[in-house]
């Protein structure tokens, strides 16, 4: 999620301007100060800001055993900050959003002890193996 420019603005004496701010791979706490400098076009910025990301606090490990039909790896969860998912072996199709499928899936797993890191989705992720029995060790950090 990115900053828009209405979350950010420069105070120049009486005048604020709004500064747009990408790049960012989630939100993220601001600080520091920024200064303008009004001389001729285009006006000049300088200054520092720095970003504190927001570190995990619980930690949730569950193991599921594929079935062969679509099934939720993780609810939906506004807190979390990261998924970490280890697939030991199988096929897997696995989607950011509901319904995994053969032909509707975010990633494909196929090679045996993969790991996939999920950190700016918070909705349901699902996932679908060709095979029953095979086995995706799912942390959910938050």
């Amino acid at each position: 999620m990115s900053v828009f420019t209405s979350d950010v603005t420069v105070e120049a004496g009486s005048t604020s301007i709004p500064v747009t701010v990408g790049n960012f791979p989630a939100t993220q706490p601001v600080s520091g100060s920024v200064a303008v400098t009004q001389s001729t076009s285009p006006w000049v910025i300088s200054g520092s800001v720095s970003t504190t990301p927001s570190a995990a606090s619980t930690s949730t490990v569950v193991q599921i055993t594929s079935t062969g039909v679509n099934q939720v790896l993780l609810a939906a969860n506004a807190n979390r900050k990261k998924a970490v998912l280890f697939f030991a072996s199988g096929i897997w199709s696995v989607k950011l959003g509901i319904g995994a499928s053969s032909t509707s899936f975010s990633y494909q797993i196929t090679s045996n002890s993969t790991t996939l890191e999920v950190t700016v989705w918070t909705g349901e992720i699902d996932a679908i193996c060709t095979t029953s029995g095979k086995l995706v060790n799912v942390t959910e950090l938050s």
